[in-house]
């Protein structure tokens, strides 16, 4: 503040009292008094008074107010690229393309969110391509979106290309011949009346809390984002702001989101009991894993699994003794849920002597796993082992199959562990409950990580 230039400061704040008290105030008096939506365009009106007012009291020298100064008239030649540059300014090249994409994709999708109208990506970027290719055959800066020229034009009330048309003919004209009377206009202006077109985007931090509480991963992305564009640069704020977004992703993948689901009463839907009327049935476990199956999650995937489990053994659905109905037949009771296995049951052993205790089942829900690699195969194969040992039926809903069958997992667990449906993995178990204990016979091999590994080892 001690090194602030006052004479500066005043006409910033006259400029930006101006804009405000013109926009919100006196062009909607205006609008309705004439009935027309042409705004008075207060940036235009800015500039001028403000250059006439530095050129009147010479306040470039009296108070050293920095202005615009002489602006080169006349057009650029026009000259071919040159070949020989190309290795020089290509890195370069690379890093402003990326930003120049980004940041004008990401505007644009604002924008366009915000008055409700659709952009095709791919059209905005042959726009692109062909302006910088146009322009290489003149000395010009990379083509770019302006974000101040673009917030003056929303706020002045641009709707189409044809103020993008005016636009390029006031700075032609100003080119050829306008600009030396342009030469007092005050930079303090400028950026004043780019702060005022910013006022709504600045705004936005009022929105932090909201998205604090959706999300504490995104409103981190965002305040990271705005901080490093703000006190670094446009540029390398969104190279940070990308490298944080992915190393959020890896965070969230190692911290993922696990339920233990129950059905939505009278409903096919599974959802956690955050629902107030659901059920959860007696000797069943329904477990969702919110996150791809990688090589560096799997070891949380399988304390998720045996966190899970250990909660479920301490449920009173853990150990529950089989309803017994009256006469010689036995039909499964459903609490209020006919649609998962709507079947009589019908006793398919009946020599043999059955445990009152219902047999316990295990559902993975897969749908969450969008993507498995053979790391995350070899979990699978070491959780099914696991909870086969502590003789626990383990059953496959919505599973990535394709993967699966690549990595021969089907020679390992049996395809009838597999359902397309929640549902159906549901209702299976609920009708094998109605058998003793495990109608499964079947020898189940124990998953040795290590001989797995060795397996695949290369014969020497």
């Amino acid at each position: 503040m001690p090194n602030a230039n006052l004479m500066c400061c005043a006409i910033s704040f006259a400029t930006m009292v101006l804009l405000h008290c013109g926009k919100e105030y006196i062009n909607p008096i205006v609008k309705r008094k004439l009935k027309s939506n042409i705004p008075i365009p207060w940036e235009l009106v800015a500039v001028i008074l403000s250059t006439i007012f530095v050129a009147v009291i010479n306040a470039n020298e009296v108070y050293n107010v920095k202005i615009v100064n002489k602006i080169p008239t006349g057009l650029p030649e026009l000259s071919l690229p040159q070949p020989s540059l190309i290795p020089r300014v290509l890195p370069d090249a690379i890093s402003i393309a990326v930003v120049v994409v980004a940041v004008h994709l990401s505007l644009s999708k604002m924008l366009a969110k915000k008055y409700q109208y659709e952009i095709d990506a791919g059209q905005e970027l042959y726009a692109l391509s062909f302006t910088a290719i146009g322009g290489s055959f003149f000395p010009t800066f990379p083509t770019s979106i302006g974000l101040g020229r673009t917030m003056v034009g929303v706020e002045s009330g641009v709707k189409s290309q044809v103020a993008t048309f005016f636009s390029c003919l006031f700075v032609l004209s100003i080119s050829l011949y306008f600009g030396r009377f342009l030469e007092t206009l005050p930079m303090c202006v400028l950026s004043a009346i780019i702060v005022i077109a910013l006022k709504s985007m600045l705004w936005k931090l009022g929105e932090l809390q909201g998205i604090w509480r959706l999300s504490k991963y995104d409103c981190c992305i965002w305040m990271v984002a705005f901080f490093a564009t703000v006190l670094v640069d446009v540029s390398e704020g969104l190279i940070i702001a990308i490298f944080f977004a992915l190393f959020t992703t890896i965070i969230r993948e190692q911290y993922p989101k696990w339920d233990m689901l129950a059905n939505v009463k009278d409903t096919d839907e599974f959802r956690d009991n955050q629902y107030q009327e659901t059920i959860f049935y007696k000797g069943i476990c329904i477990f969702r894993f919110d996150a791809p199956l990688l090589f560096h999650n799997v070891e949380v995937f399988k304390k998720c699994i045996e966190k899970a489990f250990n909660e479920w053994k301490k449920s009173p659905e853990f150990n529950t003794v089989k309803d017994e109905t009256s006469g010689n037949d036995r039909k499964f009771t459903f609490e209020s849920m006919q649609r998962i296995a709507p079947v009589n049951q019908q006793i398919l052993h009946p020599g043999v002597h059955r445990d009152p205790i219902l047999s316990r089942h295990f559902v993975i829900d897969c749908s969450g796993l969008t993507f498995i690699d053979l790391m995350g195969v070899s979990a699978l194969k070491e959780v099914f082992s696991d909870l086969r040992k502590k003789g626990v039926q383990v059953y496959f809903a919505i599973p990535v199959r394709e993967m699966l069958e690549k990595c021969d997992f089907f020679e390992f667990v049996s395809k009838d562990n597999f359902y397309p449906t929640l549902r159906d993995a549901t209702g299976i178990a609920r009708i094998r409950q109605n058998e003793f204990g495990f109608l499964d016979t079947a020898r189940i091999p124990e998953f040795d990580e290590v001989s797995n590994v060795t397996a695949n080892l290369p014969n020497q």
